[in-house]
């Protein structure tokens, strides 16, 4: 009833509930919401002032509530309190507090205003209004300090209703999400405001920076990046320019850069460390960061010249140290492994990176070298177990997936194969490599159907002659017979030359089996 706007009949089931479970949260929180929509903010303020007065004077610890529904009832008291001073309880004043979106509306915010750093001033009046509702302020007479104290009450009430089983982790995350957009965007609408009261001192506009920054470190920590990214930038336009601030200016940019190298967005992480450099040349984490990033493009030399700079300037960094060392070891084993796969030696290059320490060892290009010798050695599960750990590290890597696409190739599962030649396509539709497997495969995958059908309709002679153009569309993957991709086509054709009684060439199919 609550959510279909039918507040009268909400709040009565929800009283059904409370004269048998007085202290049911979820009950009071329905009824509390509904109150409020309905603007009884007196009425209310009556019955909260009772029930928190036998809350402070109940000697019976039977009788006691838990701390988190004593927080939520204290918090709704004070609002109706306030807003029935003001003279909402009538119904002419503007009920300006909505502590839960509904379910239509939270569903059209999640999809249509997912913020990136690309679109980070594109919206319109309609939306901004919307992110007002949500907080719950007054956009005319709005302070920097009053959106931070709603913001952290917001989250406080919001961490104290999701205690219940009612909401799922993932659930939790989307209206953690969905506030920290509404404060960003709001702070962000305040900064014209506040540039207009602040023309020479840019105090307030130091504190905007500041706010912005603490609430897109809270969406970087809970793995909101293009929330984080938004305010990080936000928080740079807030800064009248580099010069008013330059550590502060400086921290922001690595902080977005720190996103984009978490994001797999390394030139844009490049970027940002560059305009940090400007500022300040003796910043450690913008020499590491961008040495990484240049690692993950494959540019080794720039990484190392990086680190090398970064030394120069920051002679007593043991991080840098440490990191230029396994730079280079990277360096060197990849030139090495190089070699080892142009002479084929795929053991010999397998057994170079078991050698490996254990930070060598989580390098994408090492463990592509590795995958890729696993999968020449037929070694198909352990090449899909590299591929698998690189896709962590990089979701996004082309030849990852192509090393998935041909190992479950290899192994007969030709659905997956497809999937993973159709993500590689994704990821770069212009590789002429991964095209030309991709229908390779789908011509193995529609070949096999014909045969299945036919063996179906009992046309064994039909499903010998499709069986032979199967294998022959399959042939440049089958120079190792011993594959379960082999082993399943030959027989196939050997199943079906049986039904169709030309034993002799079903013994010879069934023979090429049997030899490996």
């Amino acid at each position: 009833n609550f959510y279909a706007s039918n507040y009268v009949q909400a709040v009565a089931n929800a009283n059904l509930v409370l004269e048998s479970t007085p202290k049911s949260l979820d009950a009071w929180s329905i009824k509390i919401r509904s109150m409020e929509n309905m603007n009884q903010h007196a009425q209310l303020t009556e019955e909260l002032k009772h029930i928190i007065f036998e809350m402070d004077n109940s000697d019976d610890d039977n009788n006691k509530w838990d701390s988190s529904a004593q927080h939520v009832l204290v918090e709704a008291y004070k609002r109706a309190q306030s807003n029935s001073s003001a003279g909402n309880n009538n119904g002419d004043g503007e009920n300006n507090f909505q502590p839960e979106m509904k379910n239509e509306a939270e569903y059209h915010l999640q999809q249509n205003w997912q913020v990136s750093s690309e679109s980070a001033n594109c919206y319109d009046e309609e939306d901004i209004s919307e992110y007002y509702e949500i907080l719950g302020v007054n956009r005319e007479t709005t302070y920097l300090e009053e959106i931070q104290e709603i913001y952290q009450l917001k989250v406080r009430n919001m961490e104290l209703e999701l205690i219940s089983d009612r909401f799922t982790d993932a659930e939790r995350g989307e209206k953690l999400k969905l506030l920290q957009n509404s404060v960003i965007y709001v702070l962000s609408d305040q900064r014209a405001i506040l540039r207009e009261k602040d023309r020479t001192e840019g105090g307030s506009l130091l504190a905007l920076a500041i706010c912005l920054k603490d609430c897109a470190t809270s969406a970087l920590g809970a793995g909101n990046y293009d929330t984080a990214i938004n305010g990080f930038t936000q928080a740079i336009k807030a800064l009248p320019d580099p010069t008013f601030d330059p550590f502060l200016y400086a921290t922001l940019h690595i902080k977005n850069a720190e996103v984009y190298l978490l994001m797999n967005q390394y030139n844009k992480c490049i970027s940002h460390l560059d305009e940090a450099l400007e500022l300040d040349e003796q910043i450690p984490e913008a020499y590491l960061n961008k040495s990484r990033a240049y690692m993950a493009l494959g540019n080794f030399g720039d990484a190392g010249q990086i680190l090398d700079l970064g030394l120069k300037r920051n002679p007593m960094s043991e991080e840098i140290q440490k990191e230029l060392s396994y730079t280079n070891e990277v360096m060197e084993t990849i030139k090495a492994l190089e070699c080892l796969k142009t002479a084929g030696l795929h053991s010999e290059l397998i057994k170079v990176t078991d050698k490996l320490g254990d930070n060598a060892k989580t390098n994408k290009y090492i463990l592509l070298a590795r995958a890729s010798a696993f999968l020449s050695l037929n070694e198909i599960d352990e090449a899909i177990e590299v591929a698998v750990e690189i896709n962590k590290i990089e979701p996004d890597n082309v030849e990852a997936s192509v090393i998935l696409a041909k190992g479950h190739y290899l192994l007969g599962d030709i659905e997956t194969a497809l999937i993973e030649c159709q993500n590689a396509l994704r990821i770069d539709d212009q590789s002429q490599g991964v095209n030309q497997l991709y229908g390779m495969i789908r011509n193995v995958a529609e070949s096999i159907l014909l045969v299945e059908k036919a063996m179906q309709n009992k046309l064994y002679k039909l499903a010998c002659n499709l069986c032979t153009k199967t294998i022959h569309a399959a042939e440049p993957s089958l120079s190792d017979k011993s594959t379960p991709l082999y082993q399943k086509l030959y027989l196939a054709r050997s199943e079906a030359n049986f039904y169709a009684c030309n034993y002799m060439q079903a013994i010879a199919n069934a023979d090429l089996v049997l030899e490996f």
